[in-house]
């Protein structure tokens, strides 16, 4: 998952505003670990690990984490700068330079250590298409690893920040969290996920995706270009509708990482004085509550397993537990993170990517070439070994892949088109 990085005034000193961003680099953390244990297993190791997975799934723990902490600054990133054309090239240059080096990667490794799905090379052409425009999710396209279905989520959240931006639209991230709040409870038993295409591979499927990927491309080109209006409403239908009626989880689920990530802005500008106290308060309790409600709904009897969690417990006391980390997290904003985990913060993307990466390679290494013990303490050292290389992995792709990609992007977006005139950053929409 992604975030961007906050613009400190001038006169700030450095070291403050690294302050400022600890808890933010702290929180991406404490996420990319949730998400790592829970990919490979780790709790089957633990006594009451299965009971615990069985009632908090730490996976949704750590990815609405990742989601509250973009919906709280990347609306910021782009209302600093005041360029949807710079905020999107920054984005591309932030999110594909790694996933592409990984996915070519991943096609290089032999099949029984890749962390490619199998059923991504049935249809290699249109499956690549869903992928790189990061809307596999809501195409009926097989994802290229298990991790890319959060992308598809924050680049709709990117499309419709985007729009309301260059519409001028004020106070919209409050209505938007309660409009999809509301979706999640009333629309929850009634719309279906993946109406246009089902659950499996046809003809409708490959319309959808070329329909959605000329969207998306068209659309970012249009803002690439300095058409900015355009190009942004654009990605906003085209996104909306694709998540509204085509995504692979059920509709509540869908709605609710909406809710959230709108709800992670409503904080921000409540905190800034742009939005009252009280109206913060209350929105954010009505789409924690909207959140657990339709998890209780939606998610049990005959439709146990629908979300991406194995229960309705799961479900909710994983999203409880982000948002109460999350607020935490908040209040003690201004104290000082250890080194370490800030560090691990910074390289939470690399690590979100690389994990399942380092998994598939890591567990052939360790059962044909090393052929550690494979009972408990035999997977307890297979597991330090894993995450050891995850985190050394992570650090290089880090420093020679993702930064020196967040610098082209920069340098790019500050050549904008000829005859094109940057957004002036008018009083931030909410």
């Amino acid at each position: 998952m992604t975030s961007a990085t906050l613009t400190a005034p001038t006169a700030t000193s450095p070291a403050v505003h690294r302050t400022r961003l600890d808890w933010l680099d702290g929180l991406r953390a404490i996420a990319a670990l949730l998400v790592v244990v829970q990919h490979f297993g780790t709790l089957a190791l633990v006594p009451g690990g299965d009971w615990l997975r069985q009632h908090c799934d730490l996976g949704i723990y750590g990815v609405m984490l990742f989601f509250l902490v973009s919906g709280y600054i990347v609306p910021v990133s782009l209302e600093r700068s005041g360029d949807v054309r710079a905020f999107w090239i920054g984005r591309i240059f932030r999110l594909y330079p790694l996933l592409i080096v990984l996915v070519v990667v991943g096609w290089l490794m032999p099949d029984d250590q890749s962390a490619l799905y199998p059923s991504v090379f049935d249809h290699t052409g249109w499956n690549t298409l869903a992928n790189l425009t990061l809307m596999s999710e809501f195409t009926g396209a097989h994802r290229f690893t298990s991790v890319m279905w959060t992308l598809s989520y924050e680049m709709v959240f990117y499309f419709l920040i985007s729009a309301f931006f260059v519409l001028g639209v004020r106070r919209a991230s409050t209505p938007a969290a309660l409009s999809a709040a509301a979706a999640a409870v009333l629309g929850g038993g009634v719309i279906s996920a993946q109406m246009l295409t089902g659950p499996t591979w046809t003809t409708a499927t490959q319309l959808l995706i070329a329909a959605v990927s000329a969207a998306v491309i068209g659309g970012l080109g249009l803002v690439c270009t300095g058409r900015s209006r355009q190009g942004a409403v654009l990605l906003a239908v085209t996104g909306l509708a694709a998540l509204a009626l085509n995504a692979r989880a059920p509709f509540f689920e869908s709605a609710v990482i909406l809710a959230t990530m709108f709800a992670g802005t409503v904080i921000y500008r409540t905190q800034h004085g742009r939005l009252d106290r009280r109206t913060g308060i209350a929105v954010v309790l009505v789409v924690a509550l909207a959140a657990a409600l339709s998890g209780f709904l939606f998610d049990r009897g005959v439709r146990t397993g629908s979300s991406l969690s194995p229960n309705w417990q799961a479900f909710v006391v994983a999203y409880v537990a982000a948002w109460v980390t999350f607020a935490v997290a908040l209040a003690a904003r201004h104290r000082r993170w250890p080194r370490a985990v800030t560090w691990l913060g910074q390289v939470s993307y690399s690590v979100y990517l690389v994990h399942m990466v380092v998994y598939f390679a890591s567990a052939w290494l360790a059962t044909h070439v090393l052929r550690l013990p494979t009972g408990t303490p035999g997977r307890w050292l297979v597991f330090a070994v894993q995450l050891t290389a995850i985190l050394v992995v992570s650090g290089w792709t880090f420093r020679w892949i993702e930064r020196p990609g967040q610098r082209l992007g920069r340098y790019l977006s500050a050549m904008p088109p000829r005859g094109s005139a940057v957004l002036a950053a008018g009083p931030a929409s909410r």
